[in-house]
């Protein structure tokens, strides 16, 4: 790996980070109050989450365009089950996630099996994800969920906001798989070098639709949060969760080609893209500028990847 890249994974993004935050802190002294800096986690606790998923995707050389239409299927599922179906909230959330689940099987075949790119395969499963979610709720949002439900996503636990209690444990648990299991350790190797790690012995294909099984399940979990959240199951929310987690995998150093990135990466990646959106609305900066925002902050991001690809 490049100097560059190394000092980009180690250094750069943090940097960036404090100089963000004190620039911010400087003109909006509220920014740094314990309510805001919570606030800020509770939301991207949903984006970490789908983050998770599109990292191991991009961690084995693809990627998972599904994963924001997804998490609006999973939270509208999970309010039919528990809406129109009367069923309990455990219910409710296995619904979601499980779809998600299912179509993250399907990526995963499309690309194994019928040998398509991942970036077709996943951008299918995009569209035929929203266009479910549309069908499912003829468009119009499904409210009035459970108490219990709506908990998830704004109730506490203790002074901790529930959702963020989810999202640390999530994190831990895919930290521990990632770099102390065989699991974690063959999907790096797989993003590395696909065919030394075939020529092993290794089911490089049984591997890769794990992988995308697990992005989907994630943006199930998101899109369950995400509903819980609005307390309701709305077909067209999470359209740009998908750049927003990519966004932030690429932000904590994962790179494009597979192979090298850290799940803690990936949260760093979260927390920055979090402030930087809270940090521009309490400046009243307009959407639109900060979508532009964004976009050159990924532009850099992956032309750091691209120079580290190159020198490599």
């Amino acid at each position: 790996m490049s100097k560059i890249s190394i000092k980009w994974n180690k250094y750069g993004l943090v940097i960036a980070f404090v100089v963000w935050c004190v620039v911010v802190a400087i003109l909006e002294p509220a920014f740094l109050t314990t309510s805001n800096l919570l606030n800020v986690l509770r939301q991207i606790s949903m984006v970490s989450i789908i983050a998770i998923g599109a990292f191991l995707a991009v961690l084995t050389g693809g990627i998972d365009l599904s994963v924001g239409s997804v998490a609006a299927l999973s939270g509208v599922v999970a309010a039919i089950v528990m809406k129109r179906f009367g069923m309990a909230v455990a219910w409710g959330v296995m619904g979601g996630v499980l779809i998600g689940a299912l179509i993250g099987v399907a990526n995963g075949v499309m690309i194994t099996r019928m040998k398509m790119a991942a970036f077709i395969a996943t951008l299918i499963s995009m569209n035929f994800a929203k266009g479910l979610a549309f069908i499912f709720t003829d468009g119009v949002p499904i409210s009035g969920l459970p108490r219990p439900f709506v908990f998830l996503g704004r109730g506490y636990l203790f002074f901790l906001p529930f959702p963020i209690v989810i999202m640390a444990v999530v994190f831990v648990v895919t930290a521990w798989i990632m770099h102390q299991t065989r699991f974690g350790m063959r999907v790096y190797g797989i993003g590395g070098n696909a065919e030394a790690v075939r020529l092993s012995g290794v089911n490089v294909q049984r591997y890769l639709r794990i992988v995308y099984l697990v992005s989907g399940a994630a943006a199930g979990l998101g899109g369950v949060l995400l509903a819980s959240r609005l307390d309701s199951g709305t077909p067209n929310v999470g359209e740009s969760y998908v750049f927003d987690a990519i966004t932030a995998v690429v932000l904590g150093g994962t790179s494009l080609s597979g192979g090298s990135g850290r799940i803690v990466g990936v949260f760093l990646g979260s927390i920055f893209m979090g402030t930087l959106g809270n940090g521009l609305n309490l400046l009243n900066v307009p959407s639109y500028w900060q979508l532009i925002a964004k976009a050159v902050l990924l532009a850099v991001a992956v032309s750091i990847d691209m120079k580290a690809k190159i020198e490599k």
